[in-house]
């Protein structure tokens, strides 16, 4: 999956998808030549790791 399909799916602006990446936040993608790509497990399974540490969160509120 490219950053603009990650975009797409987390209805993200690419920008955003960057910013995260230049900061170590986000899913782990890895580089194939000049482009970033996400591992579509990665992606699913860290958009899981976020909805975890919401409800947890929202638990302990």
């Amino acid at each position: 999956m490219t950053t603009e399909d990650l975009a797409l799916k987390l209805r993200r602006p690419v920008g955003t998808i960057r910013n995260w990446r230049m900061r170590g936040y986000g899913p782990c993608g890895f580089k194939a030549g000049n482009t970033v790509l996400y591992r579509r497990e990665v992606v699913d399974e860290w958009i899981a790791e976020q909805e975890k540490a919401e409800a947890d969160r929202r638990a302990s509120a």
